[in-house]
């Protein structure tokens, strides 16, 4: 079309719906294709690094805030505890007997079992492992048993 060339009213109308519709048709096939094939790459790691094992002599317990979960060593090993309260999702903070959960006042013994309140099941515990690399690792997604600590 040259530059000095008009087009009416009626053509213009056809040409703009004719153009929105395709438009909107790709952009909502855009959308359902990035619904069926999801970005598994950004979704983060649930494992992550915790340190050498030379690192963990002292016994005793460690609490990663950006985490939410408390890394505790005693003799029998090193065992990986959420600070996520399972009645509603706050964060429990420590007490002399165990964990309290400041929202609804759920309480747990120093294992993560429940000893009181609304919560209504005991605190997960998460696997602990060594990679390849000698480091150690803690898994959130793979949790173990009450109790099922790692030999240091």
């Amino acid at each position: 079309m040259d530059d000095g060339e008009k087009i009416d009213r009626r053509t213009f109308i056809e040409k703009a719906g004719f153009y929105s519709f395709w438009l909107t048709l790709a952009a909502s096939v855009a959308g359902v294709v990035k619904f069926l094939m999801p970005d598994v790459f950004d979704e983060p790691s649930t494992s992550f690094r915790l340190g050498k094992p030379e690192e963990f002599t002292k016994d005793g317990g460690t609490r990663l805030e950006d985490k939410n979960l408390m890394i505790f060593k005693d003799p029998e090993g090193l065992y990986a505890i959420s600070a996520i309260c399972t009645h509603l999702g706050c964060i429990v903070g420590e007490t002399p007997a165990g964990f309290a959960c400041p929202c609804h006042g759920s309480r747990f013994d120093k294992q993560g079992i429940v000893a009181g309140g609304p919560a209504p099941r005991n605190l997960p515990w998460f696997k602990i492992y060594l990679s390849p690399e000698g480091y150690l690792m803690v898994d959130t997604a793979a949790t173990v048993t009450i109790g099922e600590k790692f030999k240091i």
